[in-house]
């Protein structure tokens, strides 16, 4: 079994359908090249702002954080690049192994019609699309990260999709101590 979160089969290059969407894709591009390894967190925040506009700015100044120490500005702008390039429209359908794929319909960039397209291609495969409820910190939040944000509402939007995957078992974590509510590790045969 596979799982696929927040996954697409074209990346922003490939699904352009007008020039102006591949103005905005090489734009985007050009942002991370020239901003991304600024002090000022400015040019990181329209990332930021995209997958998590009404998170607090606690949760902003945490997530730019983790952006700028993830990778160096040479990184990202190369990451970038070549994930506006991807198209796995004509490999997915040879995949061979059960996939399960969950993505947020908060998704930006039309993310979850993506997700859609690559259930479509992939056999054997499933969409599970994640739905936070209403309730619960980050719970405004878009996309498959605010499912971290949202604290037990995500990690249970996690979990139900989990237990949609037949033969799937829940295991409490390595760790000791007791197994919070909706968090634990998914072992898939």
């Amino acid at each position: 079994m596979r799982v696929l979160l927040g996954s697409y089969a074209q990346g922003r290059r490939k699904r352009a359908r007008t020039p102006g969407e591949l103005d905005l894709a090489e734009a985007r591009i050009d942002v991370v090249r020239l901003g991304w390894g600024r002090p000022d967190p400015t040019y990181r925040q329209i990332f930021i702002s995209r997958f998590l506009p009404d998170a607090t700015q606690e949760q902003w100044r945490s997530f730019d954080e983790l952006q700028r120490r993830s990778t160096s500005p040479e990184n990202a702008w190369r990451f970038v690049g070549e994930f506006a390039n991807i198209d796995v429209t004509d490999l997915a359908p040879k995949l061979t192994v059960p996939t399960l794929i969950m993505c947020s319909r908060r998704e930006p960039d039309n993310a979850f019609e993506q997700s859609r397209m690559l259930a479509a291609l992939i056999p054997h495969s499933r969409l599970v699309p994640l739905i936070l409820s209403a309730s619960g910190a980050g719970a405004r939040a878009r996309g498959t990260a605010a499912c971290v944000l949202a604290g037990p509402a995500g990690y249970a939007a996690f979990d139900a999709g989990f237990r949609q995957v037949p033969g799937s078992v829940m295991a409490a974590p390595r760790s000791t101590g007791t197994r919070s509510p909706g968090r634990g590790v998914m072992a898939v045969p």
